[in-house]
């Protein structure tokens, strides 16, 4: 979901250690997300915005027909 986040965010990332965080077994996985270094500080403005969750939708915008019968 972060790696996602900031792809749509125009961030290119990706996940590194994802196959070992699937194991079921007592020491958990490790997973990094990696980034350029000139892409960081959009990553955190990013991630920031990520965290405080959706906007409020602009119902303007949205193409709603009366529900037929």
């Amino acid at each position: 979901m972060i790696v996602a986040a900031l792809k749509q965010g125009d961030v290119e990332a990706v996940a590194e250690g994802v196959l070992t965080s699937g194991f079921r077994a007592e020491a958990p996985g490790m997973i990094r997300i990696l980034v350029r270094r000139e892409d960081m500080d959009r990553a955190k403005t990013v991630l920031a915005e990520y965290e405080q969750g959706p906007s409020e939708a602009d119902w303007s915008d949205v193409d709603a027909d009366e529900k037929e019968e």
